[in-house]
């Protein structure tokens, strides 16, 4: 029997301790709360301030600029060079130090222990227990990112890279935190994770994500991790992640550098058109009024105060998930706050971020797809939520 290498499990337990640090774990900052690495990366882009949105406005626009010319002349020196390599602010790092918990045996360690628990919960399989948690408390935008790198290596499949992406990916813990403050909701948002698990066991099972077929990237070696049966779990998972922690290395790093620079050059571009896009049709035309007519009617008969005014402000978030709550600040009932806030995260899709890069990363191919996914988890989630705002308020 295989035993524990005590070595190879300091290595473990010190790389995943150092991921956790930088990328899950929630902090307390002068008064917030974010992730480690989030907060001073923000920091960061506050100090760089005027410059730096000058320079990577710049890029992105030279950015806009080279695919344009490479779709008309198939130019073989775009393809062949690299834009920039020093522009990554915050996604970028991210996907980095991620590493830190995808390459030193935290995935095998997890797994072996708990991961048999999410596959009949929401048919995935027990490798993507990791990254429904970090998905769950990280940037969504980081986690897409990481399940497409998953299912590009053999990891996930397409399905269970779509389902990470569509339906546990959040703005991270620090920005629920943030709604929560802005309306002065802190205490009242203990139900999010509950409803989110609701909607995650409807949502994976029924169109458009149950159309999506399990099958791994072309000319890509299935990966999986073996749990032996003739020890314990506790035993085993310590020498998987052991064993794991054993081949990482600087090399899993730079291989990282790649979908870095292809986040910061390629995607950012395609992401700022489609949310520029769909703010402009939502603060500038009335076709945000007329499509959340039955929403205003069903929580008009539920109760819902303000229900009609506040209608448009829950489908906004559709555009940018931020906008709910700027149009929620005006609303004078407590209630109606709440349920704009936490729909606000719960329908996790919105194209100024989420819903571009998963169009734009090609996972979900189908454009209508990504609208079908935000309107079920706008029809599931509210119910449940208005139920629980009127039990609150």
């Amino acid at each position: 029997m295989e035993k524990i290498s005590v070595k190879n499990t300091l290595k473990f337990i010190l790389g995943t301790l150092a991921g956790l640090f930088l990328v899950v774990i929630p902090l307390q900052f002068d008064g917030s709360v974010d992730t480690f690495t989030f907060y001073y990366l923000k920091k960061f882009v506050v100090f760089g301030g005027q410059e730096l949105v000058t320079v990577i406005t710049l890029v992105i626009a030279a950015s806009a600029v080279l695919a344009v010319v490479d779709t008309i002349l198939h130019t073989a020196w775009i393809k062949n060079h690299t834009l920039a390599t020093q522009l990554s602010i915050i996604i970028p790092p991210m996907l980095l130090f991620q590493t830190f918990i995808l390459e030193f045996g935290f995935m095998e360690f997890f797994v072996t222990l708990v991961g048999f628990i999410v596959k009949p919960l929401f048919k995935v399989s027990e490798l993507t227990a990791v990254s429904l948690i970090s998905a769950w408390v990280g940037p969504g935008n980081a986690a897409i990112m990481g399940a497409r790198q998953m299912f590009d290596e053999g990891y996930y499949t397409l399905k269970e890279a779509i389902i990470i992406g569509t339906t546990f990916s959040t703005s991270s813990i620090g920005w629920v935190v943030l709604v929560a403050n802005v309306l002065d909701l802190m205490d009242k948002f203990g139900t999010i994770t509950l409803v989110g698990i609701i909607v995650a066991l409807i949502g994976v099972r029924i169109p458009p994500i149950s159309r999506y077929q399990d099958v791994y990237a072309e000319n890509t070696e299935r990966k999986d991790i073996k749990v032996a049966t003739n020890t314990s779990r506790v035993t085993q998972a310590f020498i998987l992640a052991g064993n794991r922690a054993e081949q990482a290395g600087i090399q899993n790093f730079k291989a990282k550098i790649k979908n870095m620079l292809t986040y910061v050059v390629c995607l950012q571009p395609i992401i700022i058109c489609w949310g520029t896009v769909a703010l402009i049709i939502s603060m500038y035309t009335p076709v945000l009024r007329w499509i959340s007519y039955l929403i205003g009617f069903f929580m008009n008969i539920t109760g819902v105060p303000e229900a009609f005014a506040a209608a448009p402000a829950i489908l906004s978030g559709f555009a940018d998930n931020y906008l709910p709550i700027i149009l929620g600040k005006a609303f004078a009932s407590a209630q109606i706050k709440f349920i704009i806030a936490t729909m606000s995260i719960l329908q996790i899709i919105f194209m100024s971020e989420i819903g571009a890069l998963l169009s734009s990363t090609k996972l979900v191919t189908k454009f209508v797809d990504i609208v079908l996914i935000f309107i079920e988890r706008t029809i599931i989630a509210l119910p449940f939520v208005i139920l629980i705002s009127h039990m609150i308020f």
